[in-house]
């Protein structure tokens, strides 16, 4: 979940590993807090990321007009 201050409708959400993005979990969603994402082996198409540490969540506006961007801590993925 994410809170946002103003008035941003859509925004993106990009997986990060030190700074890059490494994999679009959505490329625009209402802005409403919370969006539910699935892994490849929970049915996603896309390939699951790489396990590992040093991973962050990148949410950005998606309006040109209003380039703002909010950022996770750092997090591993692991393997279940």
């Amino acid at each position: 979940t994410w809170a946002w201050s103003g008035t941003v409708e859509f925004v993106s959400i990009m997986l990060q590993r030190g700074g890059s993005d490494v994999y679009t979990i959505v490329s625009k969603t209402k802005n409403d807090g919370a969006y539910s994402w699935l892994t490849a082996t929970d049915g996603n198409t896309q390939k699951s990321p790489t396990p590992g540490s040093g991973y962050s969540i990148r949410v950005a506006s998606t309006e040109p007009s209003m380039p703002s961007y909010a950022e996770s801590g750092e997090f591993t993925i692991g393997v279940k």
